[in-house]
């Protein structure tokens, strides 16, 4: 699709950032097409243990040093800096605290390692909370409660995505700092249950937070056979910021790419 010169320049002279990649193989011809100042790069992939997040994050950071245009973003000057370098920033997040194993000291660790995001849950249920697949969501539990303020403690932001409602919920209410979800649509647009409802929205927006929606199909899928097009993520995106304004809405591609 053509890109008018006035929307070219926008995106050039913007700090553009994809709060949701799964993969990191080196620069491609995508990477550098793409303008993007940062993306949230997934380590660990959900249900891997600390040996296994450590292994991941060494792979990420020798791709990361072996390639002159990719650095880390550790703090928000390191994206500032990376725009002005035309560099490509790596934010590391998980999306799932199965790793950090049960004491929340260990957190400290992460974050020394690079870690800057952090979601509470996968899916299914784990000593935090309960993902948003569960049949039955018991809500945070008191390791979860002891962890979200840890994670503030340290500097790590509070990721809801994947989280089932009264987790999330639960978690917004006990935030003292901004939460965010990376990669959540809105229910009332694509019915998912991976999706969040208006009151989940409104409550990450109430911290202070920020709603990235997805461009990721399922999750903006009419019900229509054959794929979801850019129309359809336009009322997802729409939808949210309809409903919270646009300073608490951003966007993300989750498995779709960049």
């Amino acid at each position: 699709m053509p890109i008018s010169k006035s929307a070219a320049k926008l995106h050039g002279d913007s700090i553009v950032i994809d709060m949701s990649v799964q993969y990191l193989t080196g620069r491609t011809d995508r990477s550098d097409v793409s303008g993007l100042t940062a993306v949230g790069l997934t380590i660990p992939i959900p249900g891997e243990d600390a040996y296994q997040t450590l292994y991941r994050a060494r792979d990420f950071l020798d791709v990361i040093a072996s390639e002159p245009l990719f650095c880390i973003a550790d703090s928000p000057d390191a994206i500032r800096r990376a725009h002005a370098e035309g560099k490509m920033a790596h934010i590391f997040l998980s999306q799932d605290s199965l790793f950090i194993g049960t004491d929340a000291k260990n957190l400290l660790i992460w974050k020394q390692m690079g870690l800057r995001v952090c979601q509470l849950t996968y899916n299914e249920k784990n000593p935090v909370g309960d993902g948003c697949l569960e049949l039955n969501d018991g809500g945070l539990s008191k390791f979860g409660q002891v962890l979200i303020r840890e994670m503030e403690g340290v500097g790590i932001t509070i990721d809801l995505t994947h989280a089932g409602e009264r987790t999330y919920m639960e978690a917004c209410a006990r935030a003292r700092k901004p939460l965010i979800t990376t990669h959540s649509n809105p229910k009332a647009v694509s019915d998912n249950p991976r999706n969040i409802t208006d009151d989940q929205i409104k409550a990450v927006a109430d911290t202070g937070g920020v709603i990235c929606v997805t461009t990721w199909a399922p999750l903006i899928w009419n019900g229509k056979p054959g794929m979801p097009g850019l129309d359809d993520y336009i009322r997802s995106l729409e939808h949210t910021i309809n409903l919270v304004g646009l300073d608490h809405v951003a966007t993300s591609t989750d498995s779709m790419g960049t």
